[in-house]
């Protein structure tokens, strides 16, 4: 959990989200989400990439949510008929105001995830649970899975060339699924798997998780897509 100093660094100072030119976008547990679509979709339209600095479980929540409502804004007005990717990235608080009283645990404890968004004419296969198959392989992640294992497990089956598909339903699981994307990467790049004209693609699809329709559950499906 986050402590009251954590948002005193200088996260504290920064809106809830923020769109100025080619700043990063800023997202936090309260940013509103329309709000924060509308301005994905303009740095969409624009430039067809834009960054999301995401503190916290809740703030990586909104922030898929958003950019699937942006996709929504886009496509009712037939502005994009691409599909939206992100590269997740984990990185410390402390790289843009470093605190020399601030101690290296302390300084784990402070990482934001960076969402790198981009357009692609990519689409997923369709998810299978079988592992061996030529579809994608599904794995599911709760509140409690090991970020660092299910990434070493995301890599492998990458590296063979398999798309993988990860299924999260609360905010929780879903940072978690996230942060596992940001670690696989990781992963990759130690292995000399990801270039300039290489890197790793999550696509989130948001579906019904039960027969009301209501509760909703995020599909992460994640390749190494060229250029």
């Amino acid at each position: 959990m986050w402590s009251r100093r954590a948002y005193r660094l200088p996260w504290a100072r920064l809106s809830a989200f923020r769109c100025c030119g080619n700043e990063t976008l800023r997202s936090s547990g309260r940013s509103n989400v329309a709000q924060l679509a509308a301005s994905i979709k303009l740095r969409l339209l624009s430039e067809e990439s834009c960054a999301i600095d995401c503190l916290g479980p809740e703030a990586i929540f909104r922030s898929l949510r958003a950019m699937h409502l942006a996709m929504v804004f886009a496509r009712r007005e037939r502005a994009i008929d691409q599909t939206l990717c992100l590269t997740p990235e984990e990185m410390s608080i402390l790289q843009e105001a470093p605190d020399p009283e601030v101690t290296e645990a302390r300084a784990r404890a402070l990482l934001r995830t960076r969402l790198h968004l981009f357009l692609s004419d990519w689409q997923p296969r369709e998810a299978s649970n079988d592992l061996t198959g030529e579809r994608s392989s599904q794995l599911f992640v709760g509140r409690d899975t090991h970020v660092g294992l299910l990434a070493g497990l995301c890599a492998m089956h990458l590296k063979d060339g398999h798309e993988v598909t990860l299924c999260a339903g609360r905010d929780l699981a879903v940072a978690r699924a996230i942060k596992a994307f940001a670690a696989t990467q990781l992963y990759l790049q130690k292995q000399h798997l990801l270039t300039s004209s290489r890197r790793l693609a999550v696509k989130t699809v948001w579906a019904p998780s039960d027969r009301s329709g209501f509760v909703t559950k995020a599909i992460f499906t994640c390749k190494l897509l060229n250029d």
